[in-house]
């Protein structure tokens, strides 16, 4: 029996649940379908509790720079469930740089007085912007824009950290108009990134002034009590009875002007057919589905680049561990090719939600690639991380809790030149009507930009003329 529906999205990861539950503030619930091929909702987001740890399997959190995320946590009546991280958690990041660990900056003023850069290197960023724009018509990486602006010694070390941090990738390959639009913009609108970053600020002040607020302070990181999965668990028991679980979609063949235009194939022959598809899952997987479907848009997507990491979390006695571990963890710049890409100190972070009291909870982010592919075992990643630590932190405690998560393809990568891509698969995309590309292979890979660009592409669906 053929099931018949108005639009089919396919993944319920944190993107195809926010867009289908968008979708059913605005349209008939029988009207929709969610699909996923795995067993649970959620896709990489997901908080697993053992041993008395709880620890998250990808995102830490979400910041307030952007209200998307907050917001919907409230609308699911979840308000009471959010936390902030610690202030030590906010003021404490730190770098491994030159064979130790120092305090990153946390705001411009302190870039100019870290004794981590070299005088010149902090006149370069007192004069930036006194430096004339000089923007290039290609689309350049973020090492090649941090070089212009603010010189090689900055790039190398924070803006690299930095780079790191949120991509997990290589700053010399990675576009900087599609990983840090608002940069691009910044230099465009106001001549340099330090003017931007100042009248971004005071546009904001105005702004609160203007609502009766008090003058925003700087981002901070939030996550709920129990962790993101009660975020992904309350969206999806608002979605529940038009969610369908270890449900892999095979392909989708289109019927041109046939009412309904589209068959969704599932891996087990059962079809679905739908006026609107959309794709909320990872470009490799959007790629495979959509391959008999149109080759070239296949061979397009195939080409967004996705990174493999995996996250070793290891539990330990806090009286064993060294003094004055106390704030968020160390990023290792990407072009130093360390294996441990950084470290989260969890149970600092969010104090008393992580770890049984007497114990922490760390994180390490282990890169992919070469021997520290994700094939290799546990037990060497384990004992791979532990080295880099006694290294890097002086720690001589064993761990008394561990746990391995290998994400093959962890975050797309935004490569130079793929804003042109995107341009390409929009183009190709609209030969389809009735298909809708999202997910975070195109316009972001942060929760918040995932829950924003959902949202808006559920209300363009909603007011189209098939609904």
């Amino acid at each position: 029996m053929v099931e018949t529906v108005q639009t089919v999205v396919v993944g319920a990861g944190i993107w195809g649940l926010a867009c289908g539950r968008q979708l059913l503030k605005q349209i008939p619930r029988d009207s929709l379908l969610i699909l996923d091929c795995q067993e649970r909702a959620g896709g990489k987001l997901n908080t697993i509790s053992s041993a008395g740890f709880r620890f998250e399997t990808a995102a830490n959190g979400f910041l307030d720079s952007n209200p998307a995320t907050l917001n919907l946590c409230r609308e699911l009546g979840l308000a009471s469930s959010l936390v902030r991280a610690s202030g030590t958690a906010s003021r404490n990041r730190f770098v491994y740089l030159r064979g130790k660990l120092h305090k990153l900056p946390s705001n411009l003023w302190g870039a100019l007085t870290t004794r981590l850069l070299s005088w010149n290197a902090r006149w370069r960023i007192a004069t930036e912007r006194f430096r004339s724009p000089a923007i290039p018509s290609y689309d350049e990486s973020i090492s090649e824009f941090g070089r212009r602006r603010l010189g090689p010694e900055l790039t190398d070390t924070l803006l690299n950290a930095f780079v790191t941090g949120i991509w997990g990738g290589d700053a010399e390959k990675l576009s900087l108009r599609s990983c840090f639009p608002k940069w691009h913009e910044w230099e465009s609108r106001y001549g340099s990134l330090t003017g931007g970053i100042v009248a971004r600020r005071k546009e904001r002040i105005t702004a609160a002034r203007l609502r009766g607020e008090q003058p925003p302070g700087p981002p901070q990181m939030w996550s709920l009590s129990g962790g993101l999965n009660e975020l992904m668990a309350a969206m999806s028991r608002e979605c529940v009875d038009r969610l369908r679980l270890n449900a892999a979609v095979a392909e989708i063949r289109f019927h041109g002007h046939r009412v309904p235009k589209w068959d969704v194939v599932l891996d087990n022959g059962r079809i679905i057919q739908a006026e609107n598809v959309v794709m909320a899952n990872p470009p490799d997987k959007q790629a495979a589905i959509v391959n008999r479907l149109d080759d070239e848009l296949s061979a397009e997507i195939t080409q967004i680049p996705s990174n493999s990491i995996s996250v070793v979390v290891l539990g330990f006695e806090t009286q064993r561990l060294p003094e004055g571990l106390d704030g968020f963890g160390y990023l290792a710049p990407y072009r130093d090719g360390r294996p441990v890409l950084g470290v989260q100190w969890c149970s600092e972070i969010f104090p008393g939600l992580r770890a049984p009291q007497g114990k922490s909870i760390w994180r390490a982010l282990v890169r992919g690639g070469g021997q520290f592919e994700s094939g290799v075992g546990e037990s060497f990643l384990i004992q791979s991380v532990m080295s880099e630590l006694r290294l890097v932190l002086g720690i001589k405690a064993e761990p008394v809790f561990n746990s391995v998560i290998h994400w093959p393809r962890a975050i797309p990568q935004y490569v130079v030149g793929h804003a042109e891509r995107v341009r390409r698969i929009s183009t190709i995309t609209a030969r389809w009507p009735g298909l809708f590309l999202g997910g975070s292979g195109y316009q972001g890979v942060a929760i918040n930009d995932c829950v924003e660009q959902a949202q808006l592409l559920a209300q363009k669906i909603a007011c189209s003329p098939h609904h």
